[in-house]
């Protein structure tokens, strides 16, 4: 499988906590982006030495800020230039407020399947400290509309440990989205990111997060209630109904391969028998231009097995252990045999014939997993 990420930067307005390659009062650039994104991916689709594509996301930035006619215009380049497959997995994030009942119904005659809405919390006030755009209300139209268009496959990211929440507001966020059944959740941890300005915010002492033991039981509380309704965790952040697992992100925990463009994109993919690793150029004066700049790294074998047990000790159903041996031509137990001891005996690690993956402990800690499988 090969994904393709395309990345779009425009915002109404950047939110505190974002440090995403995004910005807003540019809406002027907004067409000569496009027409340098479609530039770019042209070379793309010469240099790769696979063009087919399993599943297009278009990220950001806010995707749905850009006129409609934009996003079509790209998605027929994208067909022109790639061998798309039929059961193409094509998402948009979208946020509220910035989407209407024409752009829906652009987007779905362009062969859009999926949409992400950034809800992130259902109480007002958490959306006015993390700098939102919209309220709640804001969110029910634009989720409405998007069911009255057709979309049968609806993503809303939700945030945890936002300063100032209470965890009965948080019980609140949780309740209200299981109301209106999305497909699909995810739910993340606020991160302070240095450069953002909660970040410096935080450095001054003006933000107040919730505690660890209103943390731990906000989390509790999310797992329990999405099982009871039916959403199956499949990847640390991630919960979905059956059969509406993020393709294009599997693609991702499976260090697969995928192509990208847009300002300040990651890709991975193969280009004259290699294995390149790829970010691109953050400077949007630049890209206009049509001149890109990337920052190219060929990926070698111990690297490549370490991004694999990285990736996939994130998901809950862990790493398979054919497909790594097939791939390096070393089993998993033999290329870690020290960690791997260490950590089952810590109870943090498990494994079958089949799989390895993370206890629950395991997962909530996986950062310390991973620095043994460094050493």
């Amino acid at each position: 499988m090969q994904g393709l990420y395309i990345h779009i930067p425009f915002c109404i307005k950047k939110c505190y906590y974002c440090d995403f390659i995004s910005f807003s009062g540019a809406e002027e650039k907004m067409s000569e982006y496009v027409l340098a994104l479609n530039k770019e991916l042209t070379n793309i689709a010469e240099e790769a030495e696979n063009r087919t594509v399993d599943s297009i996301f278009i990220g950001g930035g806010t995707p749905s800020y850009l006129y409609s006619s934009l996003i079509v215009s790209t998605l027929e380049k994208i067909r022109k230039l790639f061998d798309v497959s039929n059961d193409a997995e094509i998402t948009i994030e979208a946020n509220p407020k910035t989407f209407t009942e024409e752009k829906l119904v652009d987007y779905r005659k362009a062969g859009i399947k999926r949409i992400s809405v950034g809800l992130q919390s259902a109480n007002d006030e958490s959306l006015k400290v993390l700098g939102r755009v919209h309220n709640f209300d804001d969110f029910v139209k634009s989720y409405s509309l998007a069911r009255d268009v057709g979309f049968d496959n609806i993503n809303i990211d939700l945030i945890y440990d936002i300063p100032s929440e209470t965890k009965d507001m948080f019980f609140n966020t949780i309740d209200t989205v299981l109301k209106i059944e999305p497909e699909h959740i995810s739910l993340y941890p606020l991160i302070l990111e240095e450069g953002t300005p909660f970040y410096e915010m935080n450095e001054k002492g003006l933000l107040e997060f919730p505690s660890e033991d209103d943390e731990e039981e906000m989390i509790k509380y999310a797992r329990s209630k999405f099982e009871e309704a039916g959403y199956e965790r499949y990847e640390i952040s991630n919960y979905a109904k059956k059969g509406k697992r993020c393709r294009h992100n599997l693609n991702y925990w499976h260090n697969g391969y995928y192509l990208a463009a847009g300002l300040g994109a990651h890709a991975c993919f193969k280009a004259s028998g290699k294995i390149i690793r790829r970010k691109n150029d953050n400077t949007l004066a630049s890209y206009l231009t049509g001149c890109f700049s990337y920052k190219n790294k060929f990926i070698i074998k111990e690297d490549s097995m370490f991004e694999t047990v990285m990736l996939g000790l994130r998901l809950i159903e862990g790493i398979d252990l054919k497909a790594f041996n097939d791939r390096y031509g070393i089993s998993f137990f033999d290329a870690y045999k020290k960690p791997i001891k260490k950590l089952t005996d810590q109870g943090l690690l498990k494994y079958d014939e089949h799989r390895a993956w993370l206890s629950e402990h395991g997962l909530d800690i996986q950062n310390t997993v991973l620095i043994e499988f460094l050493d």
